[in-house]
């Protein structure tokens, strides 16, 4: 399952919404992501031909895959949005380094990053006694 980075930020971004909304529209998307309705309409109608949507009249939902990609997404921002804060980004830059990333690392990276940090602290919470 190859998505790209702008797909991934809207499977993310519905999952985000649908937690926070009983039904996600095309404007609920629009407007949480700054882009044209137009624009959304035309890259939910290609994640739906990509099996990741269900659109039901004006209604949008994850489908089961759509939903594994979007939740494993959110998990790995999540990881890195509390590392990079933990080294000094400011929450807002975190954020948006974060975003980014999310496409760019693979789950192993991630893991070895959030080792080596755990790692790092201890020594450093050893060498502090």
């Amino acid at each position: 399952m190859n998505v790209s980075e702008s797909q991934l930020l809207y499977l993310v971004t519905i999952l985000q919404l649908k937690k926070q909304k009983k039904i996600v529209q095309h404007i609920d998307i629009a407007i949480a992501l700054g882009y044209s309705k137009p624009s959304v309409t035309h890259a939910v109608q290609q994640l739906g031909k990509h099996g990741y949507l269900i659109i039901h009249d004006r209604s949008i939902s994850l489908s089961e895959t759509g939903f594994q990609i979007a939740n494993q997404a959110a998990d790995r921002y999540e990881q890195i949005y509390q590392l990079l804060c933990t080294y000094g980004f400011p929450a807002f830059e975190a954020g948006i380094y974060a975003k980014k990333l999310i496409h760019v690392m693979d789950d192993e990276f991630i893991w070895k990053l959030a080792a080596f940090h755990q790692e790092q602290a201890a020594k450093k919470l050893t060498s502090s006694k």
